[in-house]
């Protein structure tokens, strides 16, 4: 390959760590893109949202948190209301909540997706690829229209 320009040591040092760790350093860039993209959309809801899970989460609120289930009539399979009736308990602000779980499990999806990837072809490429455009491409909360409860 031919060299464009001649740089030093440290120069030098500096480009082959970035080469090294590339993958990880697109990684942490998309990561924080896709934290900002799901903080900039939490004020936002759609009509499911409005209609359904705020509606069900005030529901099992307001019978006690998880002896809520019992009267729970929405049409989510249990797991999905057992742990809207945990965060009942947390005194916090119910959409950051909500929210937040669905975040954290974005992120599972993506690792998950990320290390079977990584477990097929054993490289790490292959797991920064899928996690990264798993990660980007779950934003759900770009529909809709601003809550009116949202903060």
């Amino acid at each position: 390959m031919k060299k464009i320009f001649e740089c030093n040591k440290i120069e030098a040092s500096c480009i082959d760590w970035i080469k090294d760790h590339f993958e990880i350093i697109v990684s942490t860039c998309v990561v924080f893109l896709a934290l900002g993209i799901r903080y900039i959309m939490i004020p936002y809801s759609h009509s499911d949202f409005d209609s359904y899970v705020l509606v069900w989460y005030d529901q099992l609120a307001n019978d006690g948190g998880l002896l809520g289930l019992r009267n729970y009539s929405g049409n989510y399979n249990y797991p999905y209301p057992t742990l809207l009736a945990l965060l009942t308990y947390i005194p916090l602000n119910k959409i950051y909540m909500i929210k937040g779980m669905g975040i954290i499990f974005d992120f599972l999806l993506a690792l998950t997706g990320g290390m079977i990837c990584k477990k097929i072809y054993k490289t790490n490429f292959h797991f920064a690829t899928a996690f990264s455009c798993i990660l980007i491409s779950i934003p759900r909360a770009s529909r809709g229209t601003n809550s009116d409860e949202s903060v």
